[in-house]
């Protein structure tokens, strides 16, 4: 029930609710700690399909199994198939309305707001020292100003990060000796 609602009452793309489900999962119901729903949403990015179903899918495979991932994504997916399909059908009569423009050019701005709260929430879980804030900086550099596709500016900033961490590792087990 609780993807169903955000499911069917968070507007905009799987980024906007990005927020919404770490607030629920992490926040309120506690299922998961915001280590892994930071896991969990690089995998939900990195995987084909919306983030936020994917997202969903891990957490409630992590909560109850195989049904949890089951339940988890139906959640996610009726409410929002039943609107689309409701709003395609009456789309054409409803923008007439000077309103419904309106309440559409809000979602936007609200849309927009929503990423925005995730960028900085994946940020705030996933940048916890120099070389993360540089792969962090580089890689939006990489997308906005070099136009480099983000599934490709995905696989260099996880590969320096592999090194970056193996190398890490690597002297913190030297110190140890």
């Amino acid at each position: 029930m609780t993807f169903a609602k955000i499911g069917g009452f968070t507007l905009g793309s799987g980024y906007a609710m990005i927020p919404i489900i770490r607030s629920e999962v992490v926040e309120k119901k506690k299922w998961i700690s915001d280590e892994e729903i930071s896991d969990y949403l690089v995998l939900g990015q990195s995987l084909p399909g919306v983030i936020a179903i994917n997202t969903a899918t891990a957490v409630g495979k992590k909560v109850c199994g195989f049904w949890g991932a089951l339940a988890s994504t139906m959640g996610m997916i009726t409410f929002p198939f039943i609107i689309i399909i409701l709003v395609a059908k009456y789309f054409s009569k409803l923008q007439e309305y000077s309103v419904v423009q309106k309440a559409f050019d809000s979602v936007q701005a609200l849309t927009v707001s929503m990423i925005l709260l995730a960028v900085i929430t994946l940020y705030k879980s996933g940048v916890r020292d120099k070389i993360q804030f540089a792969i962090f900086i580089l890689s939006i550099l990489g997308t906005l100003i070099f136009n480099i596709a983000p599934q490709y500016v995905i696989i260099i900033a996880g590969v320096f990060s592999l090194i970056y961490k193996k190398k890490f590792n690597m002297e913190e087990k030297n110190e140890r000796i």
